[in-house]
């Protein structure tokens, strides 16, 4: 299941930070500092990087730190998942 926060695509993601924190919250706006402190204490099974290849830094830095395991796809391509859940 894709989490509902992600739904706007890269286009949310892209303007979160121009947004204050309580605007985030109100509009549903999730960017990237949000997805680092809300996944800290329930991380994903999987994430998906590769589709929009100039936003992945962040998601990729949380799956290496938190040792998420890289699997290729066709296409250029990853999804990283939760140790244990391949």
């Amino acid at each position: 299941m894709i989490d509902p926060r992600l739904n706007a695509g890269p286009f949310a993601w892209r303007i979160a930070s121009l947004l204050e924190p309580d605007e985030r919250v109100a509009r549903r706006v999730f960017g990237p500092d949000d997805f680092l402190t809300a996944y800290t204490s329930a991380p994903p099974v999987g994430i998906l990087v590769g589709v929009e290849a100039d936003l992945a830094d962040p998601l990729t830095d949380f799956a290496r730190l938190h040792h998420y395991i890289p699997q290729p796809l066709p296409g250029d391509l990853t999804l990283w998942l939760r140790d244990g859940d391949r």
